[in-house]
């Protein structure tokens, strides 16, 4: 069976597109982020099920109870954000031990029996799946998943309207407490070369485009099950969790209502200079270019800029001041100069851009 690996580029609509895969007879997943590298490490010794099993139900307790998962607020689902779903850990038990059982201890096998439990515990057909779903979302987790054979589903979103993002929803949540350096550079490394990196390993990866899935949905999904020759249904269209409405994670301002037609690709100016634009759109050209993404610095990049402080960065900063973070003033100015190694004018050379899903033609 086909496996899919999803992985974000940073507010860029990866836990949205999980949402409505939600329920496909074709599909298993589970309703959350899956780090089954991590998990295989813990568990490739062992080859006792019952062993197994305690770790994996251990670890991933919202499988069985979505109120445990207030992150992504799945204690607020449904039409009056007032529904939860629950799935019985004995049944997963159960199930896990009559495929498992079957099957050459590997970490394919034991990838196949989690997910193939988990869909017989919800009365779903396994017989029909076709395609394994496995939200890691960050490519720090993507090169250490030993001898499985997967593509990759790899989120885009403007440049610009993805670090508004970030910094609005990271400055605002819990008084910005979490917006450090580390998660600072993080995040804007991800949005220089996350795509790269994938492209650069051995695994196919294709593209979606945050605002295609909302102005384009349909075309987007329609293409999505060409790719991984899936039936189109209609609920591909509605963004939920176990049949349950979702309304986007704790860090959005406020509840989304799922996918929006009318949706436009904006941007904070309040968090860029001038000359930050241009050099995020001149270290990004030809992302922006072949991805179609707006243009709008009003001057050319100097060289100088890279090594200028951003706007963003500025106010990284005056958030560890105002929470008190003294401890992490140290590790801005190691941070600042990770940032400043990792812009580099060729970041896309000698690499074909995969077109996105969905495009536009």
């Amino acid at each position: 069976m086909k496996v899919l690996v999803l992985i974000g580029g940073g507010r860029s609509g990866i836990d949205l597109f999980q949402s409505l895969l939600d329920g496909h007879p074709q599909i298993m997943q589970f309703p959350h982020h899956f780090h089954f590298n991590e998990f295989w490490k813990k568990v490739k010794h062992f080859k006792e099920p019952s062993k197994i099993l305690s770790i994996f139900i251990s670890d991933n307790k919202k499988c069985f109870d979505s109120r445990i998962n207030k992150v992504e607020r799945h204690d607020q689902l449904g039409e009056n954000k007032n529904e939860h779903y629950s799935v019985d850990e004995n049944t997963f038990k159960l199930h896990f031990l009559k495929v498992f059982n079957r099957l050459e201890f590997n970490s394919y096998n034991l990838l196949y029996s989690l997910h193939a439990a988990y869909s017989l515990s919800l009365h779903e057909d396994i017989n029909k799946k076709k395609l394994i779903v496995l939200h890691l979302h960050h490519i720090s987790k993507l090169f250490d998943l030993e001898k499985i054979d997967f593509e990759i589903l790899y989120t885009i979103r403007d440049p610009l309207s993805s670090i508004s993002s970030f910094i609005n929803h990271w400055g605002s949540f819990e008084g910005g407490k979490n917006l450090v350096p580390y998660s600072y550079f993080f995040y804007i490394n991800r949005t220089f070369n996350g795509l790269k990196s994938c492209l650069n390993s051995k695994f196919k990866t294709h593209v979606i485009k945050f605002e295609d899935l909302h102005q384009r949905n349909e075309a987007v999904m329609r293409s999505f099950c060409k790719e991984f020759d899936l039936k189109f249904f209609p609920l591909l269209t509605k963004s939920t969790f176990m049949g349950l409405k979702w309304w986007g994670d704790i860090y959005s301002k406020k509840f989304l209502n799922g996918i929006n037609k009318n949706y436009k690709s904006n941007y904070d100016p309040e968090i860029f200079h001038e000359r930050d634009i241009a050099l995020i759109e001149f270290y990004l050209r030809d992302f922006i270019n072949h991805y179609r993404y707006p243009v709008r610095a009003t001057q050319k990049n100097s060289i100088i800029n890279k090594f200028l402080l951003l706007k963003s960065e500025l106010l990284v900063l005056k958030s560890l001041i105002k929470n008190s973070l003294i401890k992490h003033i140290f590790y801005y100015f190691i941070y600042l100069i990770k940032r400043m190694i990792i812009l580099n004018k060729n970041n896309f050379k000698n690499l074909k851009l995969p077109n996105n899903l969905g495009k536009d033609t």
